[in-house]
């Protein structure tokens, strides 16, 4: 059974049961920059909630030289800002990714690295629209769908829609296949 609530924007639908993170991980895996964040320790505090979502609707990577990429961030999440629905799991959308420690060298004075070990942007960041995220002390389970980047409510309510029912429709497929991409050569 599912409930939605329809009445604004984001838009919620609970999924009941809750389907199982790693089996909704798989069916959402071959999208682009899929991210799980799995609080695989069930505790009241520390592991309560886990998300997952995928296929931003802008991403972006910066190096550590060039420009402020905290404020570069600050500005592309400006226009997309919503308040949290009560009695929901914290992250119901928005920017979610890697801020690696490089960043720091922009923060304060520090020394580059001999060897660059990993190859990793300073800050690499997907802006997402839809979630799928689980309470696990409630064994709840939910997407939320803002409907981003559309700019008018008529607009987002649609897009809300429409990737509230992709999420949902992918979650009821059988898992993905994963794409195999090239490894990464690292020279010293």
């Amino acid at each position: 059974m599912m409930h939605t609530n329809s009445a604004s924007l984001p838009l919620v639908e609970e999924l009941e049961p809750a389907p199982d993170p790693r089996e909704a991980f798989l069916r959402l895996r071959a999208l682009p920059h899929c991210l799980w964040l799995d609080s695989a320790r069930k505790h009241p505090t520390l592991g309560r909630y886990s998300f997952l979502t995928a296929d931003p609707f802008d991403y972006f990577e910066l190096p550590v030289e060039g420009a402020d990429a905290l404020a570069v961030l600050a500005d592309k999440l400006a226009p997309f800002s919503a308040a949290a629905v009560a009695d929901l799991p914290p992250f119901q959308g928005g920017a979610a990714g890697l801020i690696g420690y490089d960043l720091g060298r922009q923060l304060e004075r520090l020394p580059q690295p001999r060897i660059d070990e990993f190859q990793l942007p300073a800050l690499a960041m997907g802006l997402y629209d839809v979630v799928l995220a689980w309470d696990h002390q409630q064994d709840r389970a939910w997407i939320i769908s803002h409907g981003w980047p559309a700019g008018d409510e008529a607009g987002r309510r649609q897009r809300a829609q429409q990737r509230l029912d992709e999420l949902r429709g992918r979650l009821a497929s059988p898992p993905q296949p994963m794409v195999q991409r090239p490894a990464r050569t690292i020279e010293h």
